[in-house]
């Protein structure tokens, strides 16, 4: 029996760092696709996407190609019906930024430079990024 879990757990864990290097595989994929879309994005924002790090001032368009993955919550601008689709909101800052409140959730390495992944949280007010928080240890 201790065998079997043993093996399980290596397993999982083997499972664990190849889902992560393949997430970071596939950031950086969906990274340069962006910036290839993108010519009107200054070096300094184009660097921190390839490196995933998303900087205080970025679109959510920019904090989502730096750092990939997200969940989210929308405080919506009055201005959008009350059924609007949040992910359109959330994209739609770059174009119209309004007063919506967002906060988009990710995890990753590259943000703070660390051996396993943080999750953080970015703030945006009026179509950009305000503040970026780590998640507090418990």
């Amino acid at each position: 029996m201790t065998k079997i879990f043993l093996r399980l757990i290596m397993f999982a864990s083997f499972a664990i760092l190849v889902g992560c290097a393949n997430h970071e595989k596939k950031r950086i994929e969906n990274a340069n696709k962006y910036l290839e879309s993108r010519t009107d994005i200054s070096e300094t924002v184009r660097s921190s996407i390839l490196n995933g790090k998303v900087l205080i001032g970025m679109f959510p368009d920019e904090a989502y190609a730096a750092a990939g993955a997200f969940t989210y919550t929308v405080e919506r601008d009055p201005k959008w019906e009350s059924g609007a689709f949040p992910p359109e909101i959330i994209f739609g800052q770059r174009e119209k930024p309004d007063s919506s409140k967002i906060s988009m959730t990710f995890c990753n390495k590259t943000q703070f430079d660390s051996k396993t992944p943080i999750v953080f949280t970015v703030y945006f007010e009026q179509g950009k990024a305000i503040r970026i928080e780590p998640k507090a240890k418990k």
